[in-house]
Parts: C-alpha cells; sequence; structure tokens
C-alpha cells in the first residue's frame, strides 16, 4: 500500500501558496499559534462544521480565557456552554484534560507528541494537529479532509475506513513535513483545500493541485476516496414525559458513563409506552395529579443509533417526586431533549 502513496515535493509549495492566498480568517488562527485556543478549536470541530462552531469558540474561550481557567470552572458550566453542540464527552475530556495539564504542565501544553497524545480526549491527529500548528513540529495529522486530498492526488483505492491506510498515509506525509518550514501551515493548507475545494462533490477546476492529481487525469475524481459501508444503526423507542409546573420542568441528571453522560434530561422510559402505563410509572416516580396538556412522536439521530420517541406533556401543581425542577435554559439539556421543547402545548 506504502507505494501508492508517492507524492512529489511539488505538492508543498503549490498548496501552501494557495492556502497564502485563500485561508478563511477563523478566531483560532493566529500569528503566533495560541496552543490552548487551537487546541478548543480542534476539539470542537471534531464533529461539528467550522461555521456552526465559531459562535461556540468564541463564548467558551471568552469565558474560560486559558487552561487554568477552564481547569477550575464547573462541569456543569463546561457543559452549558457546550449545549447544542453534542457530543459531550469532548467538553469533559477537554475539561479533564486542562486539569492535568494545569496540574503537572504548570497551565501550558507541552511541546511534546507523547505527553499531548496522553491527555483525555487527544487521539493520533489532534496530537499531530497541535504538534505541527502550534510547536512546528513535523508531525503529520490525518483527518478527512487530508484522506481525502491525498487519495485523489493518488488515485488510490486503499479504503479510508481501515485504520492502516491513515497510518500508511501518515507515513507517506512525514518526509513532506520534515523539509517543510512550516509545517503548520501544510496541515492547515491541507485541511483548507479538504474543506473548500477537494470536497465530497470536488471543484477541480479551482484546485492548485491539479496538475500533479491522477484522479484528475482519469477524470475519476468523484470516484476517490473508497471507503466501506458503514454499520446501520439501531433503533431504540423511548417513551418520554415533559412534566411543567409553573416555569419549571422536572429533570433528572444522566448517569457518569454512557450515552449523554453527566447532562439533564426529562423523564423518560425504554420502550414505547400507552399513555396510561406511562402515568402509573410517573404515579411510581411520586407525581401525582397530572393533566395531560398533549403528545406526539419524534426521532433524534445519533452517530450509532436512533431514538424514536413517543412524547407526553404534562402540568402539575405542585412540585413532587425526587427531581431537579428547573427551566431547562439554565441547565445542560441535550439536543435530542431540548427541541421537545419546541411548538410545545400550551399548558
Amino acid at each position: 500500500m506504502q507505494d501508492e502513496f508517492t507524492i512529489a515535493p511539488v505538492f508543498v509549495p503549490l498548496l501552501t501558496d494557495w492556502y497564502k492566498q485563500n485561508a478563511r480568517a477563523l478566531p483560532w488562527r493566529e500569528t503566533p499559534a495560541n496552543p490552548y485556543r487551537v487546541w478548543v478549536s480542534e476539539i470542537m470541530l471534531q464533529q461539528t462544521r467550522v461555521h456552526q462552531a465559531i459562535g461556540y469558540f468564541e463564548r467558551f474561550t471568552k469565558r474560560f480565557t486559558d487552561i487554568a481557567s477552564l481547569a477550575a470552572a464547573d462541569e456543569g458550566e463546561v457543559l452549558k456552554l457546550w449545549e447544542g453542540l453534542g457530543y459531550y464527552s469532548r467538553a469533559r475530556n477537554l475539561k479533564r484534560a486542562a486539569e492535568t495539564v494545569a496540574a503537572e504542565y504548570g497551565g501550558q501544553l507541552p511541546a511534546d507528541y507523547n505527553a499531548i497524545r496522553r491527555l483525555k480526549g487527544i487521539g493520533d491527529y489532534t496530537a499531530a494537529a497541535l504538534c505541527a500548528i502550534c510547536f512546528n513540529m513535523p508531525a503529520a495529522a490525518v483527518d478527512g479532509n487530508v484522506l481525502r486530498v491525498i487519495t485523489r492526488v493518488c488515485a488510490s483505492e486503499a479504503d479510508i475506513a481501515d485504520p492502516k491506510t491513515k497510518r500508511v498515509i501518515a507515513a507517506a506525509l512525514r518526509p513532506l513535513y520534515e523539509t517543510a518550514q512550516n509545517r503548520g501551515e501544510l496541515l492547515q493548507a491541507m485541511m483548507e483545500l479538504g474543506a473548500l475545494i477537494c470536497t465530497p462533490k470536488p471543484k477541480c477546476g479551482a484546485c492548485p493541485l491539479l496538475k500533479i492529481c491522477k484522479a484528475y487525469a482519469l477524470d475519476a475524481s468523484q470516484s476517490f476516496p473508497i471507503k466501506s459501508a458503514k454499520n446501520k444503526k439501531t433503533r431504540h423507542n423511548l417513551t418520554v414525559c415533559i412534566v411543567q409546573c409553573g416555569h419549571t420542568y422536572a429533570l433528572r441528571k444522566r448517569g457518569a458513563h454512557g450515552l449523554l453522560a453527566g447532562l439533564y434530561e426529562f423523564i423518560n422510559f425504554d420502550g414505547h409506552l400507552s399513555e396510561s402505563a406511562a402515568i402509573k410509572a410517573l404515579n411510581a416516580a411520586g407525581l401525582t395529579n397530572l393533566c395531560l396538556c398533549g403528545e406526539k412522536t419524534a426521532s433524534h439521530i445519533f452517530t450509532h443509533k436512533i431514538w424514536d420517541m413517543r412524547v407526553y406533556y404534562y402540568s402539575c401543581q405542585k412540585q413532587e417526586g425526587f427531581f431537579l425542577w428547573e427551566n431547562p435554559a439554565k441547565v445542560a439539556l441535550p439536543a435530542a431533549f431540548k427541541k421537545l421543547l419546541t411548538n410545545q402545548p400550551d399548558l
């Protein structure tokens, strides 16, 4: 497989010259790079598009201006600022890693790949990206954008869903990083090209690598990259009971592990319960004198599963049961539940 990824040295000047003229002005792109801000941006961008992340990034870094302030923060406040971005384990891991950096490295991200890689929530790509962008180290970071660019330039039929492909491409890129003067610029140029030009539906006419792209020469740009099919998402039936008392709702905190760990939720039960069965379950939880105000169905798609929800809306006259009675706007409520408040029936 290694022989598939022979990359001409001219790749670097063609790409970086294009980047200097076309790079987007993004709030985490500073000269010199601020390791903390780059770190936060890389974590946010793992599962979020750039235009969606910008507002969250600016609010997050305005509140937590450096590693020390994030390390000292209350986790609930961190999760609240992350609300809407999803994949909340990113926020929890970012805070835990900040605590480690504050305790072991004086609040400064270490300029060491292995030390960064050991931090909670940081994988091979993020560690390499931080090393290249922040410390100009010859670490080849390979994400989806880089995979797409390189497999097209080389017209490689390697499966990008195979972890081996990522390792082989990183090895092929390493000599280019070792000779490049600005490693961070090279990395960001590849990511920018993948985000703006070498997209799933490529804009080949605007690509600076047109003359050396083997996929383009074969008139087969959209045939690459090759990716094996994903496993089908599993479906899970859920009954959600939204119980309102005045301006507050009955909420509870999810467990410390698993999907949406540590976030708040409305009362819910496995399976699709009839309204009478839902009432019995709520009575058993200490909620009485409930008035049904409406019901609907909804769904929410996660990475590996789909929730099919039967939703009941209730009002009550007093706060009962062992629940947190709070305005949902004041706690970290995941999108799967938060969207159920849109167009809810009048209580």
